[in-house]
């Protein structure tokens, strides 16, 4: 009888030791019920405020964000904002106006063709216009009156072809100004530019090439041929009143 005993105790022992040893205790289950109601916040960057921009000789510019809209909003919507402001390209453009700075601002940029904002500096005011999309930033041409500036973009997604467009805004106001040509010819990123003037203050000359089409093979073989030789033909643009 008490060797039975003695084998009972012991028994009920080693299965009071294992259920112990297996279960959590309280303190483990709260705490794992904790960690599952708890919800980690993921820190996220902040938006910046600022946007500094260096010139090709290193010179530095610092603008507020609030002040260039279309970028702000391009940033805040972006994932990534500093890796698209270091895509960015940004140019100062010459010109004859006095204490008035112009500048070429690329962003939202794919490869090579980015969105083009022009900026104007003037007594310490800053005024912005999307001037293209996706494209590549030639020359500013400005009117013999200087109140109107002619933008030149390409666009060279095409193996050693060039489209391009001219985009004419009023330098006061940046406003676009319409242009009515005296041609049918669609000159939105269809046709290469050779050459292009100011003719007066309302009217520009512009020369494309003199061919039936503006197809690839068309001004593929146009580009390979003698540039002196090229045939080309003029376009009058004049400013809409």
């Amino acid at each position: 009888m008490n060797k039975l005993l003695l084998t009972c105790v012991i028994t009920f022992s080693l299965i009071g030791c294992s259920v112990k040893e297996s279960s959590p205790s309280l303190n483990e289950k709260a705490e794992a019920a904790e960690s599952n109601d708890v919800e980690v916040e993921e820190k996220k960057a902040p938006k910046p405020q600022k946007l500094t921009l260096t010139l090709g000789d290193g010179t530095e510019k610092e603008y507020f964000l609030r002040d260039l809209p279309l970028v702000q909003k391009y940033l805040e919507a972006s994932t990534n904002p500093e890796a698209e402001i270091k895509q960015m390209s940004f140019e100062a453009i010459d010109n004859p106006l006095k204490d008035t700075n112009l500048y070429m601002l690329g962003y939202a940029c794919g490869i090579d063709h980015c969105s083009r904002l022009l900026i104007k500096e003037k007594n310490n005011e800053v005024q912005t216009r999307l001037a293209s999309d996706l494209s590549v930033f030639r020359e500013a041409v400005f009117s013999p009156d200087q109140e109107h500036v002619l933008l030149r973009f390409h666009k060279d997604n095409e193996i050693k072809v060039l489209r391009e467009k001219v985009k004419v805004l009023q330098i006061a106001n940046l406003e676009p100004i319409p242009l009515i040509s005296d041609s049918e010819v669609d000159l939105d990123f269809k046709w290469p530019i050779e050459k292009l003037k100011w003719k007066d203050k309302d009217t520009i000359d512009i020369q494309i090439p003199q061919l039936i089409d503006a197809s690839y093979e068309s001004l593929y073989e146009w580009f390979q041929s003698d540039q002196e030789k090229r045939p080309k033909k003029s376009i009058t643009l004049t400013l809409e009143d």
